[in-house]
């Protein structure tokens, strides 16, 4: 809903951080953003956001799932990787996110271990 929203409307940043700035223990509006923020290329913002919602709730794997897939569109990624583990350890029967980690390791040339 909001990616469309901000694709179409292009709803400013601005309203976003006023509402934090009025909300801060509502913390959903982190991943809202970060999301938003991801999907329009602003990847180091919203992994700042990904980090502020997932102190907020740390068992929240879609969190780790989404900063995982920007580091990885970022390059970054070895911290990609670690963030997937961290998500995995939390849904292990999540199948996408070893499909991420498999892309995450043959990007590094790491292709014996994401056949593996």
């Amino acid at each position: 809903m909001y990616d469309k929203a901000y694709a179409t409307y292009g709803v400013p940043k601005l309203l976003y951080e006023q509402y934090i700035a009025k909300n801060p223990n509502n913390y959903q509006i982190y991943y809202d953003q970060a999301r938003l923020l991801h999907n329009n290329g602003n990847y180091q913002r919203a992994i700042q956001l990904y980090d502020d919602y997932i102190k907020r709730n740390k068992d929240y794997y879609p969190a780790y799932f989404d900063k995982a897939k920007t580091l990885h569109e970022q390059g970054n990624y070895k911290q990609a990787l670690s963030t997937l583990d961290t998500c995995i350890s939390l849904k292990p029967e999540d199948y996408e996110s070893y499909h991420q980690k498999a892309k995450t390791l043959f990007a590094l040339g790491q292709s014996d271990l994401a056949l593996a």
